[in-house]
């Protein structure tokens, strides 16, 4: 059986045995939460980027992506909808699709547990240990979640965090609240993260000038990024318009100049969000992107962060003879997934195989018993 690029109806097909899920509907916009830099491996990719091409943009990734959503233990309340999801997934691609980045829904399951639903704080796990034994390897996770608690300065009374990367920047799993879904593009911010991308307000190794004479090793270390004075949120000088959509303040930088040009619509950026004059959410900045620099450090991430490489499809794959019949097996091709000899996807084990064409040939069989999954996806790239 041949299956060729976006030729059936939402890219796969899917047999597999799962839960039935409830669903429930997503609120305002939140900021993200704080997060650790791998420096061990920001000096590996910098490496990398200092032998590269000059500002290369990554070519034809493919990227296998697991979605969890989360409910109570009784498997109520659960964190995002069927189409929400949906929805999702087309935000993702649509933010790294011009920089031939593209990923593979790898597929959806369920985690019943309240805690994690509407009890967990960022803050008091931020390497998300919590998490860990329902991650799927081979993917980078993305959990949904009713509520995120931790540190939000910008909402008052506390009202949790919108998304967070845990266990380090780079990295192979992030949460997104309910409150985020939509607007704002989260999923696609929360990604950045793990990709290895800053915000454009970092100052974890100090304050970004606006001449842009430190840009590589200060702010988010990309050049292309303006200084952003989101970075003096806090402070007195920090002001921004009525609606919060701009920066009205005089915040001087390391060499007090204060004329900014702050990065607005960028997607590692804080201003996409404000309020009207009745307190009403407005979407300030609704086409949220990335610039040619910030896509240049994503490549150097993904070219020397084993974790990563691990979630990235082969450009060509043939596998041979081979039984799965519990675990895991997660493996996609760029261009032709083929199947040779007897390959067998029975019991427990849930899989995915998927490329932008799969060949199945005699030989395959996939029977899942209660409780396994397989899923063979066309994936939605056009390289």
């Amino acid at each position: 059986m041949t299956m060729k690029r976006n030729s059936i109806c939402a890219g796969l097909i899917l047999l597999c045995v799962i839960a039935t899920i409830s669903f429930v509907h997503a609120q305002g916009p939140m900021p993200c939460g704080n997060y650790r830099i791998d420096t061990a491996a920001e000096n590996k990719a910098m490496k990398f980027s200092m032998i590269s091409p000059k500002n290369p943009l990554v070519a034809n990734a493919v990227i296998r992506v697991y979605f969890h959503n989360v409910t109570n233990d009784d498997g109520t309340n659960a964190a995002i909808t069927a189409s929400q999801l949906t929805t999702e997934f087309a935000t993702l691609l649509a933010s790294y699709a011009a920089a031939n980045i593209c990923f593979i829904n790898a597929g959806t399951d369920t985690v019943k547990n309240t805690f994690l639903n509407t009890l967990f704080n960022a803050v008091n796990d931020p390497e998300g240990t919590f998490f860990a034994p329902y991650q799927v390897p081979g993917c980078i996770n993305c959990f949904y979640t009713q509520i995120i608690k931790g540190n939000n300065t910008a909402c008052i009374p506390p009202c949790g965090i919108g998304g967070v990367a845990l266990g380090g920047i780079p990295g192979t799993f992030f949460l997104v609240s309910k409150g985020n879904i939509g607007p704002g593009a989260t999923i696609s911010h929360e990604m950045g993260h793990c990709l290895g991308l800053l915000h454009t307000f970092e100052t974890s190794t100090g304050y970004e000038k606006i001449d842009g004479s430190n840009s590589l090793i200060a702010g988010d270390k990309v050049a292309d990024t303006p200084a952003d004075p989101y970075a003096y949120s806090g402070s007195a000088c920090f002001q921004t318009s009525a609606n919060k959509c701009t920066f009205t303040g005089i915040c001087p930088d390391p060499n007090n100049a204060t004329n900014y040009k702050p990065p607005y619509p960028n997607l590692m950026a804080y201003w996409w969000s404000g309020k009207d004059a009745k307190g009403v959410f407005v979407d300030c900045y609704p086409d949220l992107s990335l610039t040619s620099g910030q896509f240049a450090r994503v490549n150097s991430f993904l070219s020397s962060t084993p974790a990563l490489i691990n979630c990235i499809s082969s450009t060509y794959l043939t596998q041979f003879g081979i039984t799965v019949s519990s675990g895991y097996y997660m493996s996609s091709a760029l261009y032709t997934y083929t199947t040779s000899g007897n390959v067998l996807f029975n019991g427990s084990s849930k899989a995915i195989i998927g490329g932008g064409k799969v060949s199945l040939e005699p030989g395959f069989h996939a029977i899942p018993s209660a409780g396994g999954q397989m899923k063979i996806t066309v994936q939605p790239c056009n390289f």
